[in-house]
């Protein structure tokens, strides 16, 4: 699989991609000057709701990406007509195109966001955002069949999610991420194991919003979430966090992260969104970064959402990254 060994060290484990196997390094990725541009291999958006043809669709958002050896497996959120969410799963051989296959975690069993998948110790694990009939619980499924057949592993947290858990593997301590059910701030807590138990961080919370501006907001109350799974590089480790508020995408470098302490600052003089030309497919908002592994192309490969200006109808694409004055062409 690939989430294997560090490329810095041994203690990353299960989180990260091998650089050898694959001969790509998070390092350098969105360094500042860096933007998000079309990638030009793809005609984007390269997922939409019409591709849905298992339930009538409004919208699908949310892109999570992996790789087992052969296909590469998108992860994503359908939300239905009715108003249900789904995980749904698609597949591609170069990264680039992908084909839909079929919803693979249905409301009945929990209404899910968010699907960060992953690969630890030989398991398939998917750790979603928690929907409104499972409020406030971090959830761990585990893949009995992947990509398509998924059953709960257990439950750790079981009533302080609200959104978007976020898991950080560092020096042999995990760290989540996520923003909090009653008070709305974005948290950050720690364990020894994803199963628990967790530990509330003492510099948590990281982001303090005003819960009247973010309820009054006509996008949701998402206020400086995890955005995307965090990309480790040589100085430190970077987080997306997105603003429903402000409609913005936020690039933060975490520089220091102990279970005692916890420094974090903005990667990039400019927000992400402020530099991306409103015609774009996703000219309206983006709320999800997630890099695609392994880069087998010519070009980066990263998954995003978005909306275009005048219709809510979120889709995926594929973005890669230039330098700034290639951005503003």
């Amino acid at each position: 699989h690939i989430y294997t060994r560090s490329r810095q060290s041994d203690r990353f484990e299960s989180y990260r991609p091998d650089s050898l196997e694959y001969g790509f390094d998070d390092s350098g990725l969105f360094d500042s000057g860096s933007s998000l541009v079309p990638h030009p291999e793809v005609n984007n958006p390269v997922l939409t709701r019409d591709d849905i043809d298992d339930c009538w669709a409004r919208f699908v958002a949310d892109p999570f990406v992996v790789h087992d050896g052969t296909l590469y497996h998108l992860f994503f959120e359908i939300k239905s007509m009715g108003g249900h969410v789904f995980i749904g799963h698609a597949y591609s051989e170069n990264g680039l195109d992908y084909t839909y296959n079929r919803i693979v975690l249905q409301p009945e069993t929990a209404q899910h966001t968010y699907p960060h998948v992953f690969n630890v110790d030989d398991s398939w694990k998917l750790i979603p955002s928690p929907g409104s009939n499972v409020t406030g619980q971090f959830r761990i499924y585990e893949s009995i069949n992947f990509p398509t057949e998924w059953t709960l592993d257990s439950i750790p947290i079981e009533d302080d999610v609200r959104l978007d858990p976020t898991p950080i593997l560092y020096e042999d301590t995990l760290y989540l991420i996520y923003q909090e059910v009653d008070s709305y701030e974005v948290v950050l807590a720690y364990a020894d194991e994803l199963s628990g138990p967790w530990q509330t961080h003492p510099d948590s919370p990281l982001f303090r919003p005003d819960i009247e501006q973010i309820k009054r907001c006509q996008i949701g109350s998402a206020e400086m979430v995890p955005s995307g799974r965090p990309l480790y590089c040589e100085d430190g480790i970077h987080v997306f966090y997105r603003s429903h508020v402000a409609r913005e995408l936020y690039h933060y470098r975490i520089t220091e992260l102990t279970r005692e302490t916890f420094e974090q600052e903005q990667a990039t003089d400019e927000p992400v969104f402020a530099r991306r030309p409103a015609e774009r497919w996703n000219g309206r908002f983006m709320h999800s970064v997630n890099p695609v592994y392994p880069w087998l192309q010519s070009k980066p490969i990263v998954a995003v959402d978005g909306r275009p200006e005048e219709r809510y109808r979120w889709a995926i694409g594929s973005d890669t990254v230039a330098d700034e004055a290639s951005a503003a062409n």
